[in-house]
């Protein structure tokens, strides 16, 4: 499992949330994952500095939702990370998505160059981002945890929503304040994944992480 501390950039307008009931089904979203080392002398500060520059940008360039987070290592080894940030943006529908990235390619050139300043990012990956449950009190900002996961044999569509809706109540039951989804690998991902779905779940901060942590050892 890698652990990964989650800073907010931008949110242009909120994507929904989900809740599970009777006929209701988790709803997927797009999301992009730039992969990128820091050129010398650049660092976190600097990104971010650039980040805040294109974040009032975006709102007045973009015509279609889209949120973009930066995260950094935590809990990770050296021989399974190979880039020092990840800039991950999600957006309404794989459309809106396309529109967001037609306009910075076209009219965001100024701030492109200003990112590739600070980073050389060589690795862009989509993924398919299913919702499964929508953390009760939501933060700008926190950390991730990724868990690499494959279904068992004759394990169908049906019986993984099953599995959610039950896991989401025992978590309702101890308060948790913990949002959980699936990314689905898509274009740009390595052709030797041998999984089927990153399980992700993310909490507010490191106290509620080691919270979580504490209930489920």
């Amino acid at each position: 499992m890698n652990y990964l501390k989650l800073l907010f950039v931008s949110v242009l307008v909120s994507i929904c949330s989900v809740s599970y009931a009777d006929n209701h089904l988790p709803t997927f979203y797009p999301i992009e994952v730039f992969g990128c080392k820091y050129n010398e002398d650049q660092g976190l500060d600097d990104l971010l500095r650039v980040a805040g520059e294109w974040n009032k940008w975006a709102d007045n360039n973009f015509s279609k939702p889209y949120a973009a987070w930066v995260l950094v290592p935590g809990y990770v080894n050296s021989d399974s990370v190979t880039n020092d940030v990840a800039w991950i943006g999600v957006s309404s529908s794989f459309e809106d998505l396309g529109t967001v990235q037609d306009e910075m390619a076209s009219k965001g050139q100024r701030l492109q160059a200003k990112f590739d300043k600070v980073t050389t990012c060589k690795d862009h990956t989509l993924w398919g981002w299913e919702m499964t449950r929508a953390s009760p009190n939501p933060s700008a900002d926190g950390v991730l945890s990724f868990s690499a996961c494959t279904l068992n044999e004759g394990v169908t569509r049906e019986d993984v929503l099953a599995a959610d809706k039950k896991w989401n109540e025992y978590l309702d039951g101890i308060d948790s304040n913990q949002g959980l989804s699936r990314w689905y690998p898509g274009s740009g991902t390595s052709n030797d994944i041998n999984f089927d779905f990153l399980y992700v779940s993310g909490d507010s901060s490191n106290a509620e992480w080691g919270k979580g942590a504490d209930v489920f050892v």
